[in-house]
This record gives structure tokens, C-alpha cells and sequence, in this order.
């Protein structure tokens, strides 16, 4: 029976992504946004021969269906751009990078605590931006209908991507895919091994996301970090030289960790303890309202050269891992314990 509750979900995650197409009404309006040395000014009226300058009058305007192209060039802007507006289950809200163009949005003059993408609406697809050096990149809470793709971040202070609420249900149908993303946590830069530090890639208390087809490299945190989430699929991405573990189970139930590449190339910038990263790993940290590790599915993925192929740790509240399935992956040239399961009483029907 424990192949068919595999199955059973990456059908509920497909279901939960693909139910409702994304689809835009016939009277749909484009809106245009481009650097001030392209003439971008809020003043102006959005149109492509008149760019907006921040995002704020293009989401304020937009409606379900329409889209909004931010031109190529560089953005210093001095605060996080906030996307506030929604789409509907059939007409969603694009803001994206203009065809064949890059946007960069320089964060190194924003406030402390803000993303320099912050998304606040439902029903958007964000896609094709770079962000660089801004106290963190993009990141959603308490909302969810979600597509953030093909974007590239590096040089964040904390976060790179990350999306949460402070309870289930509120974030959820969340699609995190084709995204680079590299040199981000560098609050942790010079690393302190026994200091807490954020995540490249992170759900908390997420419910319904898949996180597929990323690069995640040289972070000084987890390169993909699920925390306190169920029915989250983490697929198909490659995530080496990280700092402590290359992809991260916390408190998460019925999720899949299925055919993804983790690996060290022996970059001592980011080991821990004298060792590279973890490869695959879970435990259940100390938080108010736990969500202990049960009914998890790890299958079809290549681990080579970490601290430790697979990894249970018993620490903090501990509880051990339940109804677990760890399957058909290859772990191969640990640099210390292929396969360290901590004992724990709380270990059952793996």
C-alpha cells in the first residue's frame, strides 16, 4: 500500500496546480513599467511609450486578466515594490519581465526587513525578474494562487524565496519553478554553526506547493527548507554547496522529496563542522504549535559527496520520523555516515 499513497500525492499536487487554467479576458489591458532612464515615471499614464517607474500605479490600476511588463534595465529602488492586486481563478494577473528583456532590481538601499518583490494579492504569476542584494527577495504571506517563476536571486541578505502564513490554509496552490537561486542568506556570511540562519528556498506553514525545477547554490543556509507544511512536492531541482543541509524537512506532513540532484563539489566555503552539507534531512525543531514528520515520501533522488546522504536528526522536540518511505534514491560517497538515523523511541512503520 505505501507506493499507492505516493501516488496518491503527486495527484493531489498536480491536482492542486493545475485545477483552473490561467486564462485572461478578451478586454485585458497591458501595462508598461521601465527604468527611469527610459523615461519610467509614475506620472506617466503606463502605456508603453509612457512607463510607469515603480510597480505601485500599474498594480494599483491593474484588473483580472491584465498584465504587467516591466522593461530591461536597472532599478534602484529605495523600497520593496509591493504587488497588492488580485486575478480571479480564470483570470489570472501577470507581472512579468518584458519579452526578450531583463529587469534587475538593485536592493541594497531597502529597508532592513522588506522583499524587494513582496506579494500580497492571489491569482498573480511573478516571472523573469533578478534580484540582487536586497535584505531579501521575493516572498509572499497569508496568500496564496501563487506562480513565482523563472526568476534569479542573488545576494540577499536573509531569504531568497519564501512563502508562509501564520496558520494552514493560507497559503496554498503556490508554484515555486525555474528559478536560479545563489549566494543569498549572507546574514550567515562568515557562517556561525550554531546560529539559526533563514533558507534560499522556504514554505512555512504552506499547504499545497510544489517546488520544482530550481538551481539552488552557494547559500549560507538550506538551499530548499520545507518548515511546518503538508502536501508540499519538492521536485526535480538541483541544490549543491549550501551551507548545513541541501534539502530540508521540518515539521511537514505528506510531502515528496522525489527526483531531485543534491550534491557538495568540496567547496570548503560551505561546509559545517569540517564537513559539506547534508544531502537529504529532517527533523522536527522546537516550535509553539509542532507538526510532527509523518506519512513523508523521499523517492528517486541522487545524493552524492555530502556530510551525510540521509539524514533524521534527533534534536529539539525530537518524535521521530512516522509512516516515512524512503526509496529507490542513491546515496553515494558520504563524507561521513552514508544513512544517520538518529534512535528515537518515536520511530514507526518506515
Amino acid at each position: 500500500m505505501r507506493p499507492s499513497r505516493f501516488l496518491l500525492n503527486l495527484l493531489f499536487l498536480t491536482a492542486s496546480i493545475l485545477g483552473g487554467g490561467i486564462l485572461s479576458p478578451a478586454q485585458a489591458t497591458t501595462w508598461y513599467v521601465a527604468p527611469l532612464a527610459s523615461g519610467g515615471n509614475d506620472s506617466n499614464s503606463g502605456t508603453l511609450a509612457q512607463p510607469f517607474y515603480t510597480f505601485w500605479p500599474a498594480t494599483s490600476a491593474a484588473q483580472p486578466g491584465d498584465t504587467i511588463y516591466v522593461r530591461g534595465g536597472t532599478y534602484n529602488y529605495p523600497t520593496g515594490q509591493f504587488i497588492q492586486c488580485s486575478g480571479t481563478a480564470s483570470a489570472w494577473i501577470t507581472v512579468s519581465s518584458y519579452p526578450g528583456e531583463t529587469p534587475v532590481l538593485i536592493g541594497n538601499s531597502m529597508p532592513s526587513s522588506q522583499y524587494a518583490i513582496g506579494i500580497g494579492g492571489q491569482y498573480l504569476v511573478v516571472q523573469g525578474f533578478t534580484i540582487q542584494q536586497a535584505p531579501n527577495g521575493i516572498g509572499s504571506w497569508e496568500t496564496g494562487h501563487l506562480r513565482i517563476l523563472d526568476n534569479t536571486l542573488s545576494g540577499c541578505v536573509s531569504w531568497g524565496i519564501s512563502t508562509g502564513a501564520a496558520s494552514f490554509g493560507n497559503a496554498t496552490d503556490i508554484l515555486i519553478d525555474g528559478n536560479r537561486v545563489h549566494d543569498n542568506d549572507q546574514a550567515n556570511n562568515p557562517p556561525c554553526p550554531n546560529c539559526g540562519w533563514p533558507a534560499a528556498i522556504s514554505p512555512y506553514w504552506a499547504d499545497g506547493i510544489t517546488i520544482s525545477n530550481n538551481v539552488s547554490y552557494h547559500n549560507f543556509g538550506e538551499g530548499i527548507a520545507i518548515s511546518h507544511s503538508d502536501h508540499v512536492l519538492v521536485s526535480n531541482n538541483i541544490s549543491y554547496d549550501n551551507y548545513s543541509v541541501e534539502i530540508y524537512m521540518d515539521n511537514d506532513q505528506f510531502c515528496t522529496i522525489g527526483a531531485n540532484l543534491a550534491y557538495s563539489t568540496f567547496n570548503p566555503t560551505y561546509y559545517r563542522y569540517g564537513y559539506p552539507a547534508m544531502g537529504i534531512a529532517c527533523a522536527n525543531e522546537n516550535y509553539t504549535t509542532p507538526n510532527p514528520l509523518s506519512n513523508d515520501v523521499i523517492v528517486n533522488n541522487v545524493v552524492v559527496n555530502n556530510r551525510f546522504g540521509f539524514d533524521y536528526g534527533n534534536f529539539m522536540n525530537g518524535g521521530g520520523m512516522k509512516n516515512f518511505i524512503v526509496a529507490n534514491s542513491t546515496f553515494y560517497g558520504a563524507q561521513d555516515t552514508l544513512l544517520q538515523i538518529d534512535d528515537d523511541p518515536g520511530h514507526v512503520n518506515n
